[in-house]
């Protein structure tokens, strides 16, 4: 997106980094952030749906500041402890008014009490007021759509921002061109097919197996090396392997 627009509500929170999808949130100082990798994922739209559900997820369980709460905040200047109230002293330097002042949007709304009129009183007449003000705020301090989430909505199913990425071992790489990682077809010096192999690297060591087209038939041959794949993956524990 150019720079200054806002991202459309379905990638809130998300970027592309050439092939991955970034999801980065900030809530009170925080910073929320998960890679999703188009390879591990399944591809690109696959790997842009779990970010999607665990962004949702993130924003569920850590909703933007309410503005009623960010305009509680008592600011450096703030000298009566009350935000939005202050007192204002006369040309003697004696106490002339209690003020308060809420911004709401564009609005901004403002009264006073007398201390001549209410004496002691005028504080909590204005402190009073402010409440009333605060009462009138709504929202989130996001304005964006995605954020604007109520707390009782029901959680993101986990087996959707859980997803479980493909194990390191299974992913296709692009040079691949039998669409099944770890298993590849080994030609004769005429360019026909001769045998099947399955192939797993794990902690330096190679397990190595090939089947024969001439003994199985070509179709028999790669199915028996994906299995034999599969059985290697299981063997080494799939997660753990430098394919």
């Amino acid at each position: 997106m150019p720079k200054g627009d806002r991202n459309p509500d379905p990638m809130y929170g998300i970027s592309r980094v050439d092939t991955k999808w970034i999801v980065i949130l900030h809530r009170n100082m925080e910073r929320f952030q998960k890679t999703f990798s188009h390879l591990t994922y399944g591809g690109v739209d696959a790997a842009l749906v779990a970010a999607q559900a665990w962004r949702d997820e993130t924003v569920r369980l850590h909703l933007p500041t309410l503005k009623r709460e960010r305009a509680q905040k008592i600011i450096s200047t703030n000298k009566s402890g009350v935000p939005g109230v202050r007192l204002r002293l006369g040309p003697d330097g004696q106490p002339q008014l209690w003020m308060v002042q809420t911004r709401i949007g564009s609005q901004r709304l403002l009264k006073s009490f007398s201390v001549g009129r209410y004496g002691e009183q005028a504080k909590l007449l204005a402190i009073a007021e402010r409440q009333k003000h605060l009462e009138l705020i709504e929202g989130r301090t996001s304005r964006h759509p995605a954020d604007q989430v109520e707390p009782n909505t029901p959680p993101v199913p986990p087996e959707r921002w859980l997803t479980k990425p493909v194990a390191k071992g299974e992913v296709v790489r692009r040079k691949h061109t039998t669409g099944i990682s770890g298993v590849f077809c080994r030609v004769d010096s005429d360019g026909q097919p001769r045998a099947w192999v399955a192939r797993t690297r794990s902690n330096g060591e190679t397990i190595y197996k090939e089947f024969f087209v001439k003994e199985h038939g070509e179709q028999a041959a790669k199915e028996l090396a994906t299995a034999e794949r599969h059985r290697q993956l299981r063997a080494v524990g799939a997660y753990s392997i430098d394919s």
